[in-house]
């Protein structure tokens, strides 16, 4: 595989994780820029692990996880995405803390697709320790920057961007869904 392939598939298993970071930025406290590296650290290490995970697994529980894993990102992604909708209610109020729980849950259900292609990578014999690297430093990235970007929407327009990112999360989990339901068998 390519160094130009490598680079590209970890930009693009980071953009779940930078549009989910997003939407916590939307809601974090005071303390943004330690929360955003925390964020970043989090959602790029999970996301490089569990790519060697999937890696490691192979291919024979990759039939069986491949049965649900969708199922699992739609739950938790539509769970964050209602969670944002809700609190566009009270988008007025003071930003709150984030929950360390919170940024793991949301991490793992986002780097699900890493696990996939860790899984495809050893189906394929092909080493998958470039892309984890790749995936984890591009998801740290995007997911700090992201963050970060959610401290530039202004009070009047936390409410519309809460509302947004609701639904992002929600259409995010439910691409998942109807991708994995749609595919080929």
């Amino acid at each position: 595989m390519s160094a130009w392939a490598i680079v590209l598939l970890g930009l693009g298993l980071a953009v779940d994780s930078a549009l989910v970071a997003l939407a916590l930025g939307l809601r974090a406290g005071h303390r943004r820029v330690r929360a955003a590296l925390a964020v970043g650290a989090v959602f790029g290490v999970v996301h490089g692990v569990l790519t060697l995970l999937g890696s490691a697994i192979g291919a024979n529980v990759a039939d069986w996880f491949a049965r649900i894993d969708h199922w699992i990102a739609f739950a938790v992604l539509a769970a964050l995405g209602i969670k944002g909708l809700l609190e566009a209610r009270h988008s007025d109020d003071a930003p709150r803390e984030l929950a360390p729980w919170t940024v793991l849950v949301a991490s793992v259900a986002t780097s699900l697709d890493g696990v996939a292609v860790g899984f495809g990578m050893a189906v394929a014999g092909e080493p998958a320790s470039l892309i984890a690297l790749s995936a984890a430093i591009a998801t740290a990235l995007g997911s700090t920057s992201t963050f970060l970007l959610g401290r530039h929407v202004p009070a009047s327009g936390r409410r519309a961007a809460h509302i947004a990112a609701g639904l992002v999360l929600i259409g995010l989990g439910a691409g998942f869904l109807h991708s994995h339901l749609t595919a080929p068998q």
